[in-house]
């Protein structure tokens, strides 16, 4: 296993970067390095949020109950 030239940090021959300094790694002959965080093959969908029913009944009661306390607060001020 290589060494970083910079901080001496073990490398893994598949890394563009050094994970500790951020040094470039030179490539050793005609080996083909990947990417350094996830090679481009490897492609995850985005992350999709679904809001549930339970998040979605206390949104509604805290704004009704906003609504509440702002006309019994001008009614009482009023």
């Amino acid at each position: 296993m290589a060494a970083c030239v910079s901080c001496s940090t073990a490398l893994d021959p598949r890394w563009k970067y050094c994970v500790d300094c951020g040094t470039p790694v030179a490539a050793v002959g005609p080996v083909t390095i990947p990417g350094a965080i996830r090679p481009e093959g490897e492609r995850r969908p985005p992350v999709t949020r679904v809001i549930t029913t339970p998040v979605l009944i206390v949104i509604v009661l805290a704004i009704t109950g906003s609504i509440a306390a702002f006309a019994v607060a001008a009614q009482w001020l009023g």
